[in-house]
């Protein structure tokens, strides 16, 4: 990824960690290609609520839970 990708700030970076730990065995089937490709994608064309969970409020468990939720629905299906 490129060094100024949405994923690198703080809260997409945090959460995105937080997803690969807790789903390595799934997600390592995935091709990292694919994977990459997804998550560009998605930052290209932000869910509102991502968005917002993503800037305000980004240490609360809610804003985490809307981003975990969102992230796993873009990398595991």
């Amino acid at each position: 990824m490129r060094k100024s990708s949405y994923w690198y700030n703080k809260a997409n970076f945090f959460s995105l960690l937080i997803f690969f730990y807790n789903n390595l065995e799934t997600i390592s089937e995935k091709e990292s290609t694919e994977l990459k490709s997804r998550l560009n994608a998605f930052a290209e064309e932000l869910p509102e609520d991502y968005a917002l969970a993503a800037k305000e409020a980004v240490n609360n468990k809610r804003e985490r839970l809307i981003r975990n939720r969102r992230i796993e629905e873009l990398l595991l299906n």
